[in-house]
C-alpha cells in the first residue's frame, strides 16, 4: 500500500488527513489547500484514506478499500451486547472433531488477523499453518520429552493422559497455527497476542474452536530443533490450535471482577 498524493479536484480541505496522520505527512498550505509531503516516512496505516469523506487520497496497492458501511452512525456499527456475547462465548477448546477446517473458514480467520493492529503498523509477523497430523504428533512427543526433562512432575502428568488415549498438548486438533517474526522486531511480542486474539475471535464467530498452547509457544521459542521441524526461521510469538468443536457449551461462565485503581 502506497499513498501517492491528494486529488485536488475533489478535496474539500476539511483537513481530516492532517488530523489523523501519525507521521504528520500532510500540510496546510498558505492558500488553504492540503499538500501530501512525502511517502518516505509513511507507515501505511491508511488513516488518511479512512478519514477522507470524499475519497480524495490517491493510493496504490490497496485492493480492498471499501466505504465504511456505518460511517454516519459509527456508534451502532456493532452492538455492544452482540460483541460481549462473542467475547463471553469464546472458550479455550480442548475437544476437537477429527475433521479439518474448510479452506473458506481458514481464509476468513486469516483475513481477520490481517486487520489486527500492530505497533507502528509494522506487521512483521509470519504464520505457519500445520495440518500434517504426523508432524503434529512428532511435535507433541518432542514437547512432552522436553517438558519431562525440565519438570518431571508435569511430564508425568502428560504421560498419564497420553496412556488414557488423550493428547495432552494439542488435544487432537487438526491444525496448529504458529505465529513468528524476525528477531529484534519492535513491539512484536505484544503485537502477536493482539493478532492471534483477532483470529481466535473470528474463528469463534464461524464455529471454529481455538486454544492458545502456552507450553508449545515456550518450547518452540526456546528450541531451534523444534522450530526446524515446522520450517520456522524466527521468533515464535504464539501457538494456537484450530478445529471444529466436539463439545457444545450452553451458557457463559462467570469471571471475577477486575481490580481497577482509578487515578483522577
Amino acid at each position: 500500500m502506497t499513498i501517492d498524493g491528494i486529488d485536488q479536484g475533489i478535496c474539500t480541505n476539511c483537513y481530516s488527513c492532517i488530523q489523523v496522520c501519525p507521521a504528520t505527512l500532510y500540510k496546510k498550505m498558505e492558500d488553504g489547500s492540503v499538500k501530501f509531503l512525502t511517502n518516505r516516512f509513511c507507515i501505511k496505516c491508511g488513516h488518511c484514506v479512512s478519514a477522507c469523506s470524499e475519497d480524495a487520497i490517491i493510493r496504490s496497492e490497496m485492493d480492498d478499500v471499501e466505504d465504511f458501511p456505518a460511517r454516519k452512525n459509527v456508534d451502532n456499527f456493532v452492538e455492544y451486547g452482540d460483541l460481549m456475547n462473542l467475547f463471553r462465548a469464546k472458550r479455550s477448546l480442548r475437544r476437537y472433531k477429527k475433521k479439518k477446517v474448510d479452506e473458506e473458514s481458514l481464509n476468513k480467520i486469516f483475513k481477520a488477523i490481517r486487520y489486527a493492529p500492530s505497533g507502528g503498523n509494522r506487521r512483521m509477523w509470519k504464520f505457519a499453518l500445520v495440518s500434517d497430523q504426523k508432524k503434529i504428533e512428532i511435535l507433541r512427543e518432542r514437547i512432552i520429552e522436553e517438558v519431562s526433562k525440565a519438570n518431571p512432575r508435569y511430564g508425568k502428568g502428560y504421560r498419564v493422559k497420553k496412556k488414557l488415549g488423550m493428547d495432552p498438548i494439542f488435544f487432537d486438533a487438526p491444525h496448529l497455527l504458529i505465529l513468528y517474526y524476525p528477531p529484534n522486531s519492535l513491539s512484536s511480542g505484544i503485537n502477536t497476542g493482539i493478532a492471534l486474539t483477532y483470529g481466535m475471535l473470528a474463528a469463534e464467530s464461524i464455529g471454529v474452536g481455538t486454544c492458545w498452547i502456552g507450553v508449545a509457544h515456550r518450547l518452540l521459542a526456546a528450541n531451534e530443533d523444534l522450530r526446524n521441524m515446522v520450517d520456522i526461521n524466527g521468533v515464535v510469538g504464539g501457538v494456537i490450535t484450530l478445529g471444529y468443536p466436539a463439545i457444545k457449551y450452553y451458557r457463559f461462565p462467570s469471571r471475577p471482577p477486575l481490580k481497577i485503581s482509578k487515578i483522577e
